[in-house]
């Protein structure tokens, strides 16, 4: 008897495991998902949502302006040879930066004598597309998890290089100089607010199962366009893909129900499939 309660368990947890998998495949099944990271970089969020059967809806909050013509940019990649690190937090800095690289004629710099860091498996695959070898790059995709990564290979005295958005928190340079690094800091992109009307995305809002937010910025310029949180629907899930994303949103009054552990849009998706899951 006791062999025959063993195989009841077994073919019991293997059921309840198939019956939560079934669940969890179909969660997003039909649902709108509202994405409001900029239109160049929704590609793989929309892709992973239709793989899960849902609908998604692009509104992009922001648009990405690189900053080419600056000289500041310029002078600091004619000095690369300088540094011993370069440090990217987007995929948006990585393509910037080596778009203009070439636009100066600068493809030869030897970039092997350079150490890089930098914050999430897609930045990593950026550069690795550029043939560059990342030296560091933290389990956490945070600016604290790379500052303590950083701080972790002794960068006292070393120049380091960010190459990032203007609008950046800056604890990542003020971590470093406390550490005793060179840090030169440089704006190579902006984000830029995308306005809808009020009315649109209340309509719109109504009519969604979710929305996400992939960056604080997105957070913001949403914000700016809706005013008052309050309009999002009670029904509405708000998923964030990470712990600033959500701490942004929260300080500006949005309700966070979904905050992904894996800081990546795979990860965002995941975790919205599982609040379905729980709570639809």
């Amino acid at each position: 008897y006791k062999a025959d309660y063993q195989l009841i368990g077994i073919w019991w947890l293997f059921m309840s495991r198939k019956s939560t998998n079934t669940k969890i495949a179909g969660a997003l099944s039909g649902k709108k998902i509202v994405i409001t990271r900029p239109k160049h970089q929704a590609n793989s969020l929309v892709k992973l949502l239709e793989s899960s059967g849902a609908v998604p809806i692009l509104l992009p909050t922001i648009e990405i302006n690189p900053n080419v013509a600056s000289s500041e940019l310029d002078a600091e990649l004619n000095a690369l040879g300088s540094y011993d690190w370069v440090v990217f937090t987007s995929v948006n800095g990585v393509k910037i930066f080596f778009d203009r690289l070439r636009q100066l004629g600068l493809e030869e710099v030897p970039l092997s004598r350079l150490k890089f860091a930098c914050i999430g498996p897609s930045t990593k695959s950026a550069l690795e597309s550029y043939g560059i070898r990342v030296d560091v790059m933290p389990n956490s995709y945070v600016a604290e998890a790379l500052l303590q990564a950083l701080l972790d290979r002794d960068v006292s005295g070393q120049r380091i290089l960010l190459a990032r958005a203007d609008s950046a928190r800056p604890i990542l340079r003020k971590g470093l100089e406390a550490a005793g690094a060179i840090v030169r800091e440089v704006p190579i992109y902006r984000t830029i607010p995308v306005k809808y009307d009020r009315e649109y995305l209340k309509d719109l809002l109504a009519q969604s199962n979710a929305i996400t937010f992939t960056s604080s910025s997105t957070v913001k310029y949403f914000l700016d366009s809706l005013g008052d949180p309050s309009y999002l629907p009670q029904s509405l899930c708000v998923a964030c893909i990470g712990p600033i994303t959500a701490d942004t949103a929260k300080e500006l009054g949005l309700r966070v129900d979904v905050v992904a552990n894996v800081y990546t849009v795979e990860g965002l998706v995941k975790a919205i499939e599982k609040w379905f899951v729980e709570y639809s």
